[in-house]
């Protein structure tokens, strides 16, 4: 089934619509490569009680949106690359990169930049095209202590691929000064070190671990329930680290900088089906030296960053607010939700540790500046709850989809979710 038949479905069902409740768990961290899932509903107090849930999704896309927020090829995400600032020249580095099935190798030289007073800053702008896919694999097991306390562990598993690399080439100035980007750039793109070409990442990305607390108040007469979660916890430093040397590399997970995370969870339900639920929650992330590419060029935009060098990076926070309706049981064990999330990435500050390489001008890259994102969420679970019984599993069919956002791609996911409850 695709996305669009998919979403039909959905809302579809969503239109045709005991408290036996089984709330929906599944949660991951976002990122700006694709849409943001859905965050989870507050938990229940009973005590020890258990849960786990496993879900898996994937999604693709070769379009991204840009600062402006407009719908561009998927490498065009950060603005064309300027061919007129590179030629070779007399300034010489040394760095590190990686050749498919190889060890790390020595280096050459040589990239500089030319003068944009002389070239013209808007010459020869390269915007690169590609396709990415994502597959996201999240492991999430929950305990209940007592009086509402509870531990999780969120372990996700990701393959992001971009591939199809090429180039939509555009000259608008004397050609002598363009050079193919099929042959000389690349030539001078490789002595640096820098490869432009296909690249995967995959394996283990941001693995979480939180302290929650959980109240279920149904001592009301106006509304049904009143449901609240309030969760703290560390994003650990486990995913991937960026390949500098590889021009699109993304990491599994936060480029291993470590992040402290609190959120809170509401809902509110009536009508002994109808559920209504808000979400808040933002990580702050620690800051941290690192040897990275760092921008040039004055007009700060495109992938290629010629200097390398070790920097102090400190992420901007991330923050993520949503709502949503849920019809709870409609029929036997069917429960379908619609929501909608609000995501945020602050600047990310860079301070070079190195001399030669002027702060606002390495500061001045569009991957370091904010990005957003717009999704909503559809979902769709079956829970094979009854009375007495042990151990209650739960099969859920969901797509995130993304309606708006800058310096983001525009990948939806889909995917599916398993869950067990356990009651000791």
């Amino acid at each position: 089934m695709d996305r669009n038949r998919l979403i039909a479905v959905l809302v579809g069902a969503f239109a045709i619509s005991s408290k036996s409740v089984v709330a929906m768990h599944l949660f991951d961290n976002p990122h700006f490569y694709r849409a943001s899932h859905f965050f989870a509903e507050p938990r229940f107090e009973k005590k020890e009680l258990t849960s786990f849930d496993v879900m898996a999704s994937r999604g693709a896309t070769k379009t991204a949106r840009n600062a402006q927020g407009k719908k561009v090829d998927l490498l065009s995400i950060y603005g064309p690359e300027n061919r007129a600032l590179l030629k070779p020249g007399t300034y010489t580095k040394t760095c590190a990169t990686v050749e498919p099935g190889q060890a790390q190798y020595q280096k050459r030289s040589n990239l500089c930049l030319l003068d944009p007073s002389v070239t013209g800053s808007s010459c020869c702008q390269d915007l690169f095209i590609g396709k990415l896919h994502v597959v996201d694999v999240i492991f999430l097991a929950t305990q209940n202590i007592l009086h509402g306390f509870f531990v999780q562990l969120h372990v996700p598993f990701r393959k992001i691929e971009i591939s199809q690399v090429g180039s939509a080439e555009c000259c608008s100035c004397d050609s002598s000064a363009c050079i193919p980007l099929s042959d000389a750039v690349q030539q001078l793109l490789a002595q640096q070190g820098l490869c432009l070409g296909d690249t995967e990442s995959k394996g283990v990305g941001e693995v979480s671990a939180y302290l929650g607390w959980a109240k279920n108040y149904q001592d009301t007469e106006r509304v049904d329930f009143v449901d609240t979660t309030l969760k703290v916890g560390i994003v650990a430093p486990t995913g991937s680290v960026r390949n500098e040397d590889s021009l699109f590399s993304i990491p599994t997970g936060y480029n291993r900088f470590t992040g402290a995370s609190i959120g809170a969870d509401v809902s509110v339900g009536a009508y002994q089906w109808l559920t209504v639920g808000a979400h808040l929650r933002t990580i702050i992330f620690a800051a941290a030296q690192r040897s990275v590419r760092m921008n040039t060029s004055p007009c700060g935009t495109g992938f290629i960053r010629l200097a390398f060098g070790a920097a102090r990076i400190k992420p901007g926070a991330l923050y993520e607010t949503g709502l949503y309706v849920k019809a709870d049981h409609i029929f036997r064990g069917l429960s379908l939700l619609a929501g909608y999330s609000y995501v945020g990435k602050g600047h990310d500050g860079l301070t070079p540790c190195v001399s030669g390489i002027v702060p606002s001008v390495a500061g001045n890259d569009q991957a370091l500046q904010p990005w957003t994102m717009q999704t909503v969420h559809y979902l769709i679970e079956y829970d094979f709850t009854k009375q007495k019984r042990f151990m209650c599993p739960r099969l859920s069919l969901y797509c995130d989809q993304q309606i708006s956002g800058k310096r983001v791609f525009d990948a939806d996911m889909t995917g599916v979710g398993f869950g067990m409850e356990v009651s000791w």
